[in-house]
Parts: structure tokens; C-alpha cells; sequence
């Protein structure tokens, strides 16, 4: 499912806060993505994708999962939908444990306003170390529209992970904040990290060859490789050196020890 796309206000943003994991560890998992990570704060790390700006649940999930289970830590996940939905999914070991829907039926014209849907207030208390189950659950609860409800899903927001203890910053920012030169106050750009790209990946003939190249063995400087100019040892069953042999046998030039 893909949220409705619409200008991107200050009412559109996704986040993921983990507990557990350092802020190095978190970027080492998001290795290769456009994403950016704030600093540890109360035990919990915060993350910025840019893919997940785009509101694509499965996209959403599939990185959520990701992270829980390769970092085997809580990971929640929060999506604020024109400041008119908040959802969340909460993930430990890679399995989805808990979902949340602040305005079920917001998509069907034909839906009449409804109490939000889903949240678990002591799973979420157990994966965050949170003590008032009370005070999550009445977060959870709070109308979308009734008076004395939530106007804004920022504002549940807010109030959630003020009850669970988690770094406040998360609430309205989104990677493209973060684009926009928009950082919470008290954290720097120096102080947020962003993943670098994985090694490229080696090509199954360059593999091959060195595959072949390091089953060559080592070169004897007491037999000088016979090859024209060359003042490096032969292989075992050669008159050649490694790179010599090697260009002898493929007819290609050999990439490596040039």
C-alpha cells in the first residue's frame, strides 16, 4: 500500500527509532541507502530514509524488518500522514509485533469516523523499557475527532514518545528535513551519520581470475621467470612468474601485481 502522495509540508515525514544498537551499527545497516542517522539519545537511535519519505508501506516494512533483524533489536516505525494519520508498526527480531492506526477508514469516502485501531500499550512499554502502560494507552485511545482528541498526528506523535522515553526530535522530521538544512535543536550535522556505500561488487570473471591467480602459488626468485625483461621467481610447474603464466594461459592481460 502507498499513501496518497501530496506536497510534502511539515505533515508527511517517516522515521524508525531502535533501541539498543550504536549510532555506527544503525548506519552500518542502512549501508548503501540515502539515509541519515541521529546521534544515541536515552538508549535509542533514530533514522532518516529517503525512500521511506515516498510513504510505500511494504517499502517501509521491508527496511523496518531489516534493521530489527539484523541488528536484533526493537525497531518503531512511525509514519505521519498529513498531519491526519499517525501508524506505526513495531518490530523485534526481524517479526512484526504490533500495528497502529490512528484514523482507520481515512481513504474510504463512504467511512464514518472511527476510534483508531490496533496498538498493544505494553508491548510497546516492554520493547522501549517504559514503566506508564497507563499513559501509552491513552495516547493509543485518544479520538482523532472528538473534542479533547488529537487534531494533529504530530501531537500523538509527541505524546507517545514522551510516555515511552524516546528522543523527541523524531516528531515532524523526515530525511528531507534533514536535506532542507533542518536539524533538532542541540544536534549538529556533524553529529548525524549517513551510510556509505557498499564495496562494489567483484564481476564473476574478475573473481575467476583471481581465483586462478592465487592458485598459482608463490613465485621462486632462485628460478628467474623466463619471460623477456621480468626479474621476478617462477611458479611451481612453470618457467613463468603469477603474471606472466597467467596472461600465457587466459591470452588476456592479467589485472593483478601489475
Amino acid at each position: 500500500m502507498v499513501f496518497r502522495q501530496q506536497q510534502r509540508m511539515g505533515g508527511f515525514y517517516t522515521n524508525y527509532t531502535l533501541r539498543g544498537p550504536s549510532q555506527e551499527a544503525v548506519a552500518g545497516a542502512l549501508a548503501g541507502r540515502r539515509a541519515i542517522v541521529a546521534p544515541e539519545r536515552s538508549g535509542c537511535v533514530v533514522a532518516f530514509d529517503e525512500e521511506s519519505d515516498d510513504q510505500n508501506m511494504d517499502c517501509i516494512a521491508e527496511l523496518a524488518s531489516h534493521m530489527s533483524g539484523s541488528l536484533r533489536c526493537p525497531v518503531f516505525v512511525v509514519l505521519d500522514h498529513d498531519d491526519d494519520i499517525l501508524w506505526y508498526q513495531l518490530y523485534e527480531n526481524g517479526e512484526l509485533i504490533d500495528e497502529y492506526d490512528s484514523t482507520p477508514g481515512y481513504f474510504d469516502p463512504a467511512a464514518k469516523p472511527s476510534p483508531p485501531a490496533g496498538g498493544n500499550a505494553e508491548r510497546l512499554a516492554a520493547a522501549f523499557g517504559a514503566s506508564n502502560v497507563a499513559a501509552i494507552e491513552a495516547v493509543l485511545r485518544k479520538s482523532s475527532f472528538d473534542k479533547g482528541g488529537y487534531a494533529f498526528a504530530h501531537q500523538r506523535h509527541r505524546d507517545l514518545v514522551r510516555a515511552l522515553g524516546l528522543p523527541e526530535f523524531a516528531v515532524l522530521k523526515a530525511y528531507a528535513s534533514f536535506e532542507r538544512g533542518e536539524y533538532p535543536v542541540g544536534i549538529s550535522e556533524s553529529q548525524m551519520l549517513r551510510p556509505v556505500d557498499p564495496p562494489p561488487v567483484e564481476n564473476r570473471q574478475l573473481r575467476e581470475d583471481r581465483e586462478y591467480y592465487e592458485q598459482l602459488g608463490a613465485e621462486n626468485l632462485a628460478r628467474p621467470c623466463k619471460h623477456e625483461g621480468c626479474c621476478r621467481g617462477a611458479v611451481r610447474f612453470s618457467a613463468l612468474c603469477k603474471r606472466h603464466h597467467f596472461e600465457m594461459i587466459t591470452h588476456r592481460e592479467c589485472p593483478f601485481d601489475k
